[in-house]
């Protein structure tokens, strides 16, 4: 099993002072958000892991079954989800690019005001593959192997006679979608937004 996560960690420096309030109504129970989510591309992530359009559609139903997968915050699956998934299908973005779209019940009321003002904005699939496979030796990173290190000798994001390497993930299944400031896709990003009352 190679077990990923799309997201890009850097450091930033300690910033001090206050956020600007946000004022809305109170919440009730009932209220929420449903929001059209762009999760993944087809393409090269810049962490080197490539995903095709038929294999992110073969894995589509992955995002409900056997349970509607969690909105979390960078990949923590040990706080409590700000939603669920509600449903998946794929999509082209404008320029015909394959891409997952999501769309989840943002439940959780700081999470929504973060949604509605777009601190929450881009995003990150985590999820597991049954394949991971070397684009330039075809050597499977998920496969069983006896001893320890890298699978193989070729290094994602490196250049090998002219052709950068990169994981292709196959038969893939999702666990979460979570928020983050630095997606490895760039385009992973909330699309739309609505009231769940609408």
């Amino acid at each position: 099993m190679f077990e990923f996560q799309e997201t890009v960690q850097i450091t930033l420096p300690q910033v001090q002072g206050s956020m600007a309030k946000f004022s809305e109504s109170d919440f009730r129970e009932s209220h929420g958000l449903i929001v059209e989510i762009a999760a993944i591309h087809e393409g090269v992530t810049s962490n080197f892991n490539e995903y095709s359009a038929s294999e992110l559609a073969n894995s589509v139903s992955s995002w409900f079954n056997p349970y509607p997968k969690p909105i979390i915050l960078h990949h923590d699956a040990m706080q409590e989800p700000l939603g669920r998934v509600i449903g998946a299908r794929m999509d082209q973005e404008a320029d015909g690019t394959p891409y997952i779209k999501i769309q989840a019940a943002i439940t959780d009321p700081e999470a929504i005001k973060k949604v509605m003002d777009k601190r929450y904005l881009t995003g990150s699939v985590g999820g597991k593959a049954q394949e991971a496979v070397c684009s330039i030796c075809d050597t499977d990173w998920a496969a069983p192997r006896e001893s320890a290190g890298p699978p193989c000798r070729h290094r994602r994001g490196r250049a090998y006679k002219g052709e950068i390497a990169t994981i292709r993930m196959k038969n893939v299944e999702f666990k979460e979608y979570s928020f983050v400031n630095v997606p490895a896709d760039s385009h992973s990003q909330v699309k739309s937004i609505k009231n769940a009352e609408e």
